[in-house]
């Protein structure tokens, strides 16, 4: 089992989730997803510095409380208007269909890119309630052709709204994994 500090990016050619240890930061790699150049931030370009957290709480509260307002008010018109979206779910519900905190989630596999090493457990999530979800992080529970649990792996989604689903895409360093089913989610 691997551990320590992970750290978290995007690809800036295709957008792909890239996971890596913080350990490999100021490297280049290939994306696992496009097979592009990316350059990892080093710990010390993937966090903001002590003196930014003061004006990054200063600007946050004032948001917060401008969005509170909005909020407030569509809110009100929100339940005036009574508007029921259809669901994204497949009907009949799928067979592998989990949920979890107001969060469906179908469709997990275990997928590697062909001619690749690099093995994902992959899953649809749908946020199934009326809020705005931020932050979620999602734990999947790794297991082998036979059942036995091996391990786990992660993946977030930084925003999803009311009734709209995401692919997750989660990186499995244990080569023995067949399969995935959701372990925890947690918000930011």
């Amino acid at each position: 089992m691997i551990t320590g500090s992970f750290g978290k990016i995007e690809c800036t050619h295709c957008g792909g989730h890239i996971e890596y240890p913080e350990q490999a930061g100021g490297m280049s790699v290939a994306c696992p997803h496009c097979q592009q150049t990316v350059a990892l931030p080093t710990a010390m370009t993937s966090r903001p510095s002590k003196r930014r957290w003061g004006l990054l709480v200063a600007v946050l509260l004032g948001i917060s409380l401008i969005g509170w307002g909005g909020w407030f008010a569509l809110s009100k018109q929100a339940a005036r208007a009574n508007d029921v979206r259809p669901s994204v779910l497949p009907n009949p519900p799928p067979v592998d269909l989990q949920r979890m905190k107001q969060l469906a989630f179908w469709d997990f596999s275990i997928q590697q890119k062909e001619g690749s090493t690099i093995t994902h457990a992959v899953a649809r999530v749908l946020n199934e309630s009326s809020a705005t979800r931020y932050g979620v992080e999602i734990r999947l529970e790794l297991r082998d052709s036979l059942g036995r649990v091996i391990g786990s792996c992660r993946d977030y989604v930084e925003r999803l709204e009311p009734n709209q689903d995401a692919t997750i895409r989660a990186l499995v360093v244990k080569r023995d994994a067949a399969s995935a089913r959701l372990l925890d989610i947690s918000e930011q």
